[in-house]
């Protein structure tokens, strides 16, 4: 009986040891990691107008990379909740490229980036259209974002 109770005591233990561990490990974030894909904004909404199924499947999860004019950074949240998405824009159909940073700290960074030629990466989330109005655009979202490079607009 004691080594019954003994063995459960010990599962339990390491159970929650690795819950523990799990919820405490550092996030994954694109800015460590190489870009799986480097493409076009226009590029990558054209391969969702052709096969919109295949092109999820491709792009899921990978990190993307894609340079573009940044057109405005939004906040969301407050405090630590707070959360930064930089928007950049198509040239030519109004789709937008949303990614989200894992920090307030490139907040300040990003400001000073708007409506500049940028260089962002991110891990590919999905893309969002209105169904009714698919002439209207989407948007395509990304998490875990990071800022490569940037130069002035000109």
């Amino acid at each position: 009986m004691k080594n019954i109770i003994t063995l459960l005591l010990l599962i339990i233990i390491g159970v929650f040891g690795v819950a523990y561990w799990q919820w405490n490990k550092p996030r994954e974030t694109a800015s460590n990691k190489k870009a799986e894909v480097i493409i076009s904004i226009d590029s990558l909404y054209a391969a969702f107008q052709a096969n919109d199924s295949l092109a999820f499947s491709t792009y899921q999860n990978k990190v993307v990379q894609i340079s573009g004019l940044l057109d405005r950074v939004e906040k969301q949240g407050e405090g630590a909740n707070q959360s930064n998405f930089a928007i950049l824009l198509s040239k030519t159909n109004g789709i937008e490229a949303k990614f989200s940073f894992p920090d307030t700290a490139s907040n300040k960074i990003l400001t000073d980036l708007v409506k500049k030629q940028v260089v962002l990466k991110g891990f590919f989330a999905g893309f969002n259209y209105d169904a009714m109005m698919p002439e209207m655009g989407g948007t395509f979202e990304f998490n875990q974002s990071a800022i490569i490079q940037n130069q002035t607009h000109e």
